[in-house]
């Protein structure tokens, strides 16, 4: 009976650390709203893949991890504002197999975006 339990153990642990290990290698996107509005929509598109972030308060931010899999191309963001103004636009560049590759874009109060890798 001892046996089972070291072994229901085991793979426990192996399936959290496998956990783990699929969110360090996973790229992620996230987007901080520095602003003082309210972001009603917020969607970055990738070459393979469209992310969609839903409402971002002001003062918040909301992150996403997408597939390894990508074409090469741009982020190309668009941040639409509780009060109907639009802000978007593109940066940074993605490729495929971007292991654990962590993108921030930050609205500022003056609405530019800052884009950090």
């Amino acid at each position: 009976m001892k046996r089972i339990g070291w072994m229901g153990g085991s793979i426990a642990v192996a399936v959290v650390a496998a956990y783990y290990l699929v969110l360090y290698v996973s790229p992620s996107i996230d987007i901080q709203n520095q602003a003082g509005e309210d972001i009603a929509s917020a969607i970055v598109t990738l070459p393979s893949s469209r992310l969609d972030f839903g409402d971002i308060k002001a003062g918040d931010k909301n992150g996403i991890f997408y597939s390894l899999q990508q074409d090469p191309g741009h982020y190309q963001y668009q941040l639409t504002l509780a009060g109907g103004k639009v802000v978007k636009g593109q940066c940074g560049t993605v490729s495929d197999g971007e292991f654990g590759k962590r993108v921030h874009l930050v609205l500022n109060p003056d609405l530019t975006v800052q884009c950090r890798f």
